[in-house]
C-alpha cells in the first residue's frame, strides 16, 4: 500500500476548507459615542443630550510672582487688590470755583426788593419821554424824588393821578424834591401824553420792569400796581405807599416830604 501524501486529504473525505496566508488587520477600537457626540445611550438605540451646566468656578486664580512662578489669589485678595489700586490712584482734581465777583447788573437781578433804607444802585440806566438814557440814581445827586408808578399812559385813573402831581408841581419842588412819573410804556405814549396834559414832570420807560421789580411794583409781565416811592437826596428809600390812589398819591407824598422838614414825618410805608 502506497503512504499517504502529507497534506493530502483522505479518500472519501470532504476536502479542508483552505486557510489564508495574509494576516488580518487589527480590528478597529468601537469609538465611545459618548466622548463623540456628548450623548448618551440608551438602551433603546436613542441618544440623549447631556445636560451638564457650568457653573462658576470657585477655584483660586493664579498669579505669577516676581520669579515667575504662580501663587493662588482667593476671590477675597483680588478684591482687596482692586481696593487698594483704586487708593493708590491719584485724586481728582476739584473745579476750580469762580471767584469772580458780581457785576452790577448781576446784583441788580440777584436783588429781589427795595427796602426801606435802601440805596437806589447804580447800575438802572432807563430812556425817558424823549427816548434819551437817564440814570434815575443821579436823579438824587442833588434833590429827593417822588417816583409814582402809573399801569398806562394816557388812561383815565393814569391821567388823575398824574395830574395831580402836576398841580402840586410847585410846591413839591419848593420842599426840595422833584418828581418822575414811571411805567412800561414806550417813549412815543409817554411823549403824547405829557404834551396833552401839560405834565411838568420826566416819565420815564421800563418796559422789562427791571425797576418796578426791584420796587416790589410788578403784577406780572404785562402789568403794573399804582404806588409812589419817596427818595431823600442821594438815593436812598425812606417811604413807600405800595396801595396809592389816584386821587391821594399826590397829596399824602407832598404831606410826607413837608413833614420832613417840619421834623414831624410820620410812618415811612403807609
Amino acid at each position: 500500500m502506497a503512504p499517504k501524501k502529507r497534506g493530502a486529504p483522505e479518500s472519501g473525505s470532504e476536502a479542508a476548507p483552505r486557510r489564508s496566508t495574509r494576516v488580518s488587520a487589527k480590528p478597529v477600537p468601537a469609538v465611545d459615542q459618548k466622548q463623540v457626540t456628548g450623548k448618551t445611550a440608551k438602551p433603546n438605540g436613542k441618544a440623549k443630550k447631556a445636560t451638564t451646566q457650568t457653573k462658576p468656578s470657585k477655584q483660586p486664580v493664579a498669579k505669577a510672582d516676581a520669579d515667575g512662578s504662580l501663587s493662588e489669589l482667593s476671590a477675597e485678595s483680588q478684591v482687596k487688590d482692586l481696593e487698594e489700586a483704586d487708593s493708590m490712584s491719584p485724586p481728582k482734581k476739584k473745579s476750580k470755583v469762580d471767584k469772580t465777583p458780581p457785576s452790577k447788573e448781576g446784583a441788580l437781578n440777584s436783588k429781589k426788593k427795595l427796602a426801606i433804607g435802601d440805596k437806589l444802585p447804580e447800575s438802572i440806566i432807563l430812556k425817558n419821554h424823549d427816548d434819551a438814557d437817564v440814570d434815575v440814581l443821579g436823579l438824587t445827586a442833588d434833590k429827593g424824588l417822588i417816583m409814582f408808578i402809573y399801569p398806562k399812559s394816557n388812561t383815565p385813573g393814569c391821567t388823575t393821578q398824574a395830574c395831580g402831581y402836576r398841580d402840586l408841581h410847585k410846591e413839591i419842588v419848593d420842599a426840595g424834591f422833584q418828581v418822575v412819573g414811571l411805567s412800561m410804556d414806550s417813549p412815543k405814549a409817554q411823549t403824547t401824553w405829557k404834551v396833552k396834559q401839560n405834565l411838568p414832570y420826566t416819565l420815564l420807560c421800563d418796559p422789562e420792569q427791571r425797576l418796578i421789580k426791584l420796587l416790589g411794583s410788578s403784577k406780572n409781565q404785562s402789568s403794573v400796581q399804582r404806588s409812589h416811592f419817596i427818595f431823600e437826596a442821594g438815593g436812598k428809600l425812606i417811604q413807600v405807599d405800595p396801595k396809592a390812589t389816584t386821587t391821594t398819591s399826590p397829596k399824602q407824598a407832598l404831606d410826607f416830604i413837608q413833614s420832613l422838614a417840619n421834623g414831624t414825618a410820620a410812618d415811612t410805608v403807609s
